[in-house]
């Protein structure tokens, strides 16, 4: 079974030439490296000069940054029938890739999540709710440091791999997650659980996350991040869970946001919060209107 391990970086040439160097040492022989470089020309001529006799490794220029974008190239353009996504800022076990693999033997299983160490948030909660998503809310509980194989409901696009024929079958990652890209694998995650497939968190796919505070999705202010934040779950959520729960949704997102902004002392956010939940409910509808217009 081959691999193609798919890297997204934008604005990190050197972590990326960094990991790139690490996958030398995976011992799974079998695989391919895509490198999708976003943003400045001179990180994606930086990371070009990186050569290896190790595993073959393409590079893809995007000059404007979108990271739902980067991964559907990663996908269209992958040879390997399971498709590994790993951030461009993160270590690898040397046994990453074997892992991986090792649970596709089973063809119930489309995706696989693997264990993310070193990440500040971490999130403690109870074994049985790991890559668990609440159906009234869209709250994903997270959990995906502990050392527990289960099936889920969503994994993390830091350490995630899926077979590529049934990326194809969902229309690959949605690209109107724009922004910090916030959900984009959650939604990912469920389309491919709407079309009845299993996806499993194995502990032993594990890597080191070190979550440089540079490059990647990240923004400058609180109003940017609060905004992407709020357009994105309410798209998620529109897209994937039951409309009749939004109500119900639009009340925590208030009480949330107004929490948060007295916390900060920073009223902008609650703004930057309501333009996102109008945003997100118009990406919808736009969508929506334009598959009804298609199959109308």
């Amino acid at each position: 079974m081959r691999a193609s391990v798919v890297i997204c970086s934008y604005g990190r040439p050197e972590a990326a030439i960094n990991l790139l160097h690490e996958l030398t040492r995976q011992s799974y022989e079998d695989f391919e490296t895509l490198l999708v470089c976003q943003g400045d020309k001179k990180d994606f001529e930086k990371i070009k000069t990186f050569v290896t006799d190790r595993y073959s490794l393409r590079c893809y220029y995007l000059p404007d940054p979108n990271l739902p974008h980067a991964r559907n190239i990663g996908i269209k353009e992958a040879s390997g029938e399971i498709v590994l996504f790993l951030d461009d800022d993160i270590k690898p076990a040397i046994t990453l890739i074997e892992a991986h693999l090792a649970n596709y033997k089973d063809a119930s299983v489309a995706m696989v999540g693997g264990r993310i160490l070193g990440e500040p948030w971490t999130e403690e909660v109870a074994d049985s709710k790991i890559g668990m998503v609440r159906r009234f809310d869209g709250y994903a509980h997270m959990g995906f440091h502990k050392n527990i194989r289960r099936s889920v409901m969503h994994v993390k696009a830091t350490n995630m791999s899926v077979r590529r024929e049934i990326a194809l079958e969902i229309d690959g990652f949605d690209e109107r997650f724009e922004g910090t890209a916030e959900h984009e694998e959650l939604d990912f995650c469920l389309r491919v659980l709407d079309k009845g497939h299993r996806i499993i968190f194995d502990p032993d796919a594990v890597i080191e996350h070190f979550v440089i505070s540079t490059g990647g999705c990240r923004v400058k202010t609180k109003e940017e991040s609060i905004y992407w934040l709020y357009r994105n779950h309410s798209l998620v959520f529109l897209n994937n869970l039951n409309k009749l729960f939004y109500p119900v949704l639009i009340i925590e997102y208030l009480i949330r946001i107004i929490r948060r902004s007295i916390i900060w002392r920073n009223p902008k956010v609650i703004i930057s919060a309501w333009r996102g939940i109008r945003d997100g409910w118009k990406a919808h509808v736009m969508q929506a209107s334009r598959k009804n217009i298609i199959t109308g």
